[in-house]
């Protein structure tokens, strides 16, 4: 039974941007992917497997496409209105924001 198992961050090009080997306990396993500040946002494969797996192809690995973007944006949108009355001689201003 395989001791390590194999993940690996690729990008939209097949490119090897991440690979971790992370022990396997009792064929279970769990860790973090740290990804840079620097990576760019698109989508991103996540493939594990391990050395045993590699004996039967690529078809049996796990495989799994994700998106990865920027989370915080200074962008912010929104719908606004403005309604005007008078009353009692002054100017009201309602906003809907």
């Amino acid at each position: 039974m395989s001791k390590i198992v194999y993940v690996e961050l690729i990008d939209e090009k097949d490119s090897l941007k991440i690979q971790l080997k992370l022990p396997l306990m009792n064929g279970v396993s769990w860790g973090n992917i740290k990804i840079a500040d620097t990576l760019a946002e698109g989508n991103y494969r996540i493939r594990a497997y391990t050395n045993y797996m590699r004996n039967f192809g690529t078809d049996f690995f796990y495989d799994k496409t994700i998106k990865i973007g920027n989370s915080i944006s200074n962008k912010v949108f929104t719908k606004t209105s403005y309604k005007f009355s008078k009353e009692n001689n002054l100017n009201n201003v309602d906003a809907t924001i």
